[in-house]
């Protein structure tokens, strides 16, 4: 009986410690969802910088800087469903304790790929968080005509992947109707 009980608490423990270890769904603090007017409550003086294109597709992005980071927020029809966090020459330090914080909070990664283009090599990572969360880390290297190394990026974008789908949709069925046939 003993040991029955121990292993029924051992497995609801463990049930305990999943749902404890679930990560947050959204970005820099706001969930999925949030719409602009409350973004803006929390940063007033974020610049706006949507363009032409997103306009056409319903979206608008802003992007704000921090000491270490500059980081970008979009929205479709009003509901925060993108956002990305971008360090510009981080040291080799930085670089890793960033892998090494995203492998602790979101555990390994599905997948990743390297390519060179245009005097760049990238370097990408990504995992479905959950059905309707993905991250994807992409580290770009830039090099002069001379193969000099002369800057790193490192981009970790976050997203709703379901508001993605309704976003692509919507700007598929907007193009359905200019469509000569």
């Amino acid at each position: 009986m003993k040991k029955k009980l121990f292993f029924i608490t051992l497995f609801f423990l463990s049930i305990s410690f999943l749902f404890a270890q679930t990560p947050f769904e959204g970005f820099d603090g706001f969930p999925w969802n949030t719409n602009v007017s409350e973004f803006l409550k929390k940063y007033p003086s974020a610049k706006e910088t949507t363009d032409t294109d997103e306009i056409e597709r319903n979206e608008r992005t802003f992007q704000r800087s921090t000491n270490s980071v500059i980081r970008v927020y979009r929205f479709f029809d009003n509901k925060l469903y993108w956002g990305r966090t971008v360090y510009e020459d981080p040291e080799l330090e930085t670089e890793k304790a960033i892998f090494e914080k995203l492998i602790e909070i979101y555990g390994k990664f599905d997948d990743s790929n390297e390519w060179t283009e245009n005097n760049k090599e990238y370097f990408s990572l990504w995992s479905n968080i959950s059905s309707t969360f993905s991250i994807e880390v992409t580290e770009i290297k830039y090099f002069n005509t001379y193969g000099r190394a002369t800057g790193i990026n490192m981009f970790i974008t976050y997203e709703n992947t379901k508001i993605r789908e309704e976003a692509d949709e919507y700007f598929k069925e907007k193009k359905k109707k200019n469509i000569e046939l």
